[in-house]
């Protein structure tokens, strides 16, 4: 079910940005990509049967379809209306999707098992807020994965922007100790909580061949922080 409230938001990725984005997807270079990004994904949010999990910036659906493989229940939000329609084919009837901000997401607090922001902190004007919001419904579970700011991906994609037209212009690229302070801003004093992190795709890219999968999964076993892809599990310890 796809719900259109009167307050849309703002429309970050319209027409064929959108179409581009869910495209790329099938493309050599982002079938390699989401291979190992869904690893990471599942390997920290553990989806299973019994989760209810909000995916805030839910895009396209990649995700919700990932973790609905898995049993859990998705509940999808995103500012672009035109992402929704492309997500809305993808999924099933009973799956719900809903045109909302992330920063002053429409839910009760503890609303769900978990929350999860993948690659969607980026593009909010206020992240800090996104962050608080996710902890306020999420029942202090909460997973982000963002664009790595010290990647050699996010050098390329920043300089390419330079020259020419491209979402890569709005997006905030976030490093490990970014999202640190912005956790200690967005969780209130005395709280404390309880952090793991990964990062993949430290080859990429350049190299984006099955071959290569094997020394990007030794790369983030032992704990590099510079993969294009930054995935972080978060427990607010009340």
């Amino acid at each position: 079910m796809l719900s259109n409230p009167s307050y849309r938001g703002e429309l970050t990725f319209r027409g064929e940005i959108a179409q581009g984005y869910d495209g790329w997807f099938k493309s050599s270079q982002g079938r390699y990509a989401e291979s190992l990004e869904n690893e990471l994904i599942t390997e920290l949010v553990r989806p299973s049967p019994g989760k209810f999990i909000l995916d805030v910036g839910c895009g396209t659906a990649n995700q919700i379809l990932l973790f609905s493989s898995q049993g859990a229940r998705v509940f999808g939000v995103d500012v672009s209306w035109d992402m929704l329609r492309i997500a809305q084919g993808k999924l099933r009837s009973g799956d719900k999707l809903l045109l909302a901000r992330g920063e002053s997401l429409p839910f009760i607090d503890g609303s769900f098992s978990q929350v999860t922001l993948i690659t969607s902190l980026e593009l909010m004007a206020d992240p800090v807020a996104g962050i608080r919001e996710a902890i306020r419904v999420g029942k202090g579970e909460v997973f982000l994965a963002v664009l790595n700011r010290l990647s050699l991906s996010a050098f390329i994609r920043r300089t390419k922007a330079q020259f020419r037209s491209s979402i890569f212009r709005s997006v905030r690229f976030l490093n490990l100790w970014d999202l640190r302070r912005i956790l200690h801003q967005a969780i209130p004093q005395g709280e404390r909580f309880d952090l793991s992190w990964k990062s993949t795709l430290l080859v990429f890219p350049f190299w984006t061949k099955e071959w290569f999968k094997p020394l990007d999964r030794f790369l983030t076993r032992i704990g590099s922080p510079f993969g294009a892809f930054l995935a972080l599990r978060i427990r607010v310890l009340k």
